[in-house]
């Protein structure tokens, strides 16, 4: 859905999202949204994790992108979009900004990064990304369309419980 609004976006699903095209897909990319599984651990942030494409029960460690593979990036993203559970979770250092996914793709350059506090729900989830992005090209800001699509799961019969809609953050820009 999101790929058939954005203009000029390519959508890499099944065994062709590895780790390896995100990678290359990264130095260029205006907008990075991935809709994945993640895994935080705010013990140990660097065993943190979004996993890409993983073809059978077990974890292929090879399609894992860690915490500290992030922050040898080199991205000018204007936004990333971690639609995976609980990636604004981290470890809190005094005097040190949180390590969390969202605060690693800022330190290698995403501008904006919108990231999840806790495991959310997949079709809620969607509903608010699909109405930022309608918002966000209609020419509101990344703040207004991301308040404009959560707003709009307040409205709804289904999703109007804060569990399913204000567990979306953005950070910076």
């Amino acid at each position: 859905t999101i790929t058939n609004l954005v203009p000029g976006s390519e959508k890499v699903v099944g065994a062709a999202a590895d780790r390896q095209r995100f990678l290359a897909a990264v130095p260029d990319a205006r907008i990075l949204h991935l809709s994945a599984h993640g895994m935080v651990d705010a013990e140990k942030p660097e065993r943190s994790f979004v996993a890409f494409s993983q073809p059978g029960d077990s974890l292929d460690t090879e399609e894992l992108l860690f915490l500290n593979d992030l922050y040898a990036l080199s991205m000018t993203a204007e936004l990333t979009v971690l639609s995976a559970c609980e990636t604004s979770l981290g470890q809190l250092s005094p005097g040190e900004l949180p390590l969390t996914m969202g605060g690693a793709f800022a330190a290698a350059g995403a501008r904006s990064t919108i990231t999840t506090l806790w495991q959310v729900d997949d079709a809620a989830t969607k509903e608010v990304m699909v109405d930022f992005y309608r918002a966000l090209l209609a020419g509101e800001s990344r703040a207004e369309a991301l308040q404009r699509a959560q707003r709009a799961r307040r409205e709804t019969d289904m999703h109007q419980h804060p569990y399913f809609w204000a567990g979306v953050t953005l950070q910076g820009e």
